[in-house]
């Protein structure tokens, strides 16, 4: 009988186990490799020349416009998606100097196959969301086909094309300039001196419409529940990062959006040593530029920028 008795607790105990703590051990925690370069392939599906022309394209792109390019080639971000992975490893890399953040980073997880481009705070202007993914468009077709080279270097010749044309230089590799075709309409710039005034007299009444209608499904119509999380706090000196992730309850449609928060305030109450800590959840809104940073030593162009959690993402 005592044996049964030990028997049915060392059972009990090997249950409790695997549902307490053994989920936790069946997924492995991403890894967050340091530099070697600016083009990094931990995968080994670069070849050597695909490799020196990216870096090539690299090195041009820092000498005439200060805007550092990074490519992570990684397995696998296990649990985590690639576009948390990619903000993390921005964050830790450091890419573009700190106070300009002119920073690029290309995250291609080969074995989930997905790839993301993750943009720096001062670049967000030139590499739009839209510019992003027009970018990975690029590279896709050559993922399918397993040629992991050739995408990035067209894709990477597309941004690179949109950071020459705003700087006003010209970005050459082997005495060629870049040359890249760009889908958005020319000689539509003159528009904004003219509707200027109509976007400034109905931004309030955007605004109200915004916070009152939540924004539908794009596959099924129906309107998104919206829910924030923060994934790095604030502090006094230094913005924070959050997570806005809209579900669709009726088709299950989920999309997630990355934005900074301000960096906390001190509201003072009228006496001498006093304040209150206010902010920032993902509701107190600010995309406020984050101090945090500098003084990281590698790849050219690695000095402390920060992201502004824009970019996209696609799968192959």
């Amino acid at each position: 009988m005592k044996r049964f008795y030990r028997a049915a607790t060392g059972f009990i105990l090997v249950v409790l186990w695997f549902f307490l703590a053994g989920p936790g051990m069946l997924f492995a925690a991403p890894f967050y490799p340091d530099p070697k370069g600016n083009i990094n392939d931990y995968v080994g599906v670069l070849t050597t020349e695909e490799k020196a022309k990216l870096e090539a394209l690299a090195d041009e792109l820092w000498k005439k416009t200060e805007t550092a390019l990074a490519v992570a080639i990684i397995k696998t971000t296990e649990e985590e998606s690639v576009k948390m992975y990619a903000v993390k490893l921005y964050e830790k890399w450091g890419i573009g100097l700190k106070g300009k953040d002119k920073g690029l980073l290309l995250v291609v997880a080969v074995d989930d196959r997905k790839v993301t481009m993750e943009v720096g705070y001062g670049l967000e202007p030139v590499i739009t969301d839209a510019r992003a993914g027009r970018c990975l468009d690029e590279m896709t077709p050559y993922f399918k086909e397993n040629q992991y080279g050739k995408g990035i270097y067209q894709g990477l010749l597309k941004a690179a094309g949109y950071i020459a044309e705003d700087t006003g230089v010209k970005i050459e590799l082997d005495g060629t300039p870049v040359t890249f075709d760009d889908e958005e309409p020319r000689g539509a710039a003159w528009l904004v001196g003219i509707v200027l005034p109509a976007v400034l007299a109905f931004t309030g009444l955007g605004v109200l419409i915004a916070i009152l209608a939540r924004p539908k499904c794009p596959k099924c119509g129906a309107r998104l529940i919206a829910q924030d999380r923060i994934v790095e706090k604030a502090t006094y000196s230094t913005g924070g990062l959050a997570s806005r992730l809209y579900r669709c309850t009726r088709c299950g449609y989920t999309r997630e959006k990355l934005y900074r928060t301000a960096p906390l305030m001190r509201i003072h109450t009228g006496f001498p040593g006093t304040g209150r800590r206010t902010g920032p959840g993902p509701w107190f809104g600010g995309f406020g530029r984050s101090s945090k940073g500098g003084g990281f030593s590698g790849p050219k162009g690695f000095g402390g920028g920060r992201s502004g959690g824009g970019g996209a993402t696609r799968g192959w």
